[in-house]
């Protein structure tokens, strides 16, 4: 496990489902995250470990992203990058549907901010989309 700034994250699992069999293949075009959700949005802060699951749909005409990314801003903190997540490759669409469970300990309480972008095999870096977990 992995202490950051009052919040602690394991990966425990990340999934990879195929949405669509292909696009035409762009040689050097960037992954775009076109959503991104997250359960549950609000949570108990203490040292109890609670599970997030992440889901975001990419679409990748290469079908080469390798990893996602994931920066985290506690309350009152500053933004921290975590290790990449690896994602299975080759992946087998050009779109698809990743899902992730985190385990989180929110020892503060107030707003953890984080931002998510995919990078593919060719170290370019798709669009980032933004949330929040609220901690009570």
């Amino acid at each position: 496990m992995r202490s950051l700034f009052g919040i602690s994250f394991t990966f425990l699992a990340s999934t990879l489902v195929a949405c669509s069999s292909s696009d035409a293949n762009t040689a050097g075009t960037a992954p775009v995250i076109s959503e991104l959700n997250w359960a549950p949005q609000r949570v108990q802060s203490g040292p109890a470990s609670q599970i997030i699951l992440g889901t975001l749909r990419t679409n990748d005409a290469e079908r080469d992203v390798i990893e996602l990314h994931v920066v985290v801003t506690p309350p009152g903190g500053t933004d921290t990058e975590i290790a990449p997540i690896a994602v299975p490759n080759p992946n087998p669409a050009a779109r698809i549907e990743l899902t992730v469970e985190v385990q989180a300990t929110f020892r503060q309480t107030g707003a953890y901010g984080f931002r998510v972008w995919a990078r593919d095999a060719g170290g370019r870096d798709s669009n980032s989309l933004s949330g929040q977990i609220e901690s009570m």
